[in-house]
């Protein structure tokens, strides 16, 4: 049996720590918990939380990363994307909502 996982943090490695904390806090709208030095981490669920470095270069490929939020239902899919889109950063890519 897998022991229980009591954290998670998801990684990010970006060439500015800047612009991409500035793009967590500020899109995303999460909040800052812990800065590291080269890393920054933010609070993104109860027990979840996003790391942004740039303490080593990011994969070559683009997209290097897809985060993903899951969420309960239709209604907050479509809040989300309203969200997100609202905020008008030419660095999301905002597509029609998916539900499953």
């Amino acid at each position: 049996k897998r022991p229980l996982i009591e954290q998670q943090i998801t990684w990010f490695y970006a060439r500015s720590l800047a612009k991409a904390s500035q793009f967590v806090a500020s899109v995303v709208g999460l909040e800052l918990v812990l800065e590291q030095g080269p890393c920054h981490i933010y609070h993104a669920a109860p027990e979840h939380f996003l790391g942004v470095c740039d303490s080593r270069p990011p994969p070559q490929s683009t997209p290097p990363v897809t985060y993903t939020i899951v969420v309960s239902g239709r209604a907050h899919v479509d809040q989300w994307h309203s969200f997100l889109a609202a905020q008008g950063n030419s660095t999301v890519t905002v597509t029609t909502p998916s539900h499953f």
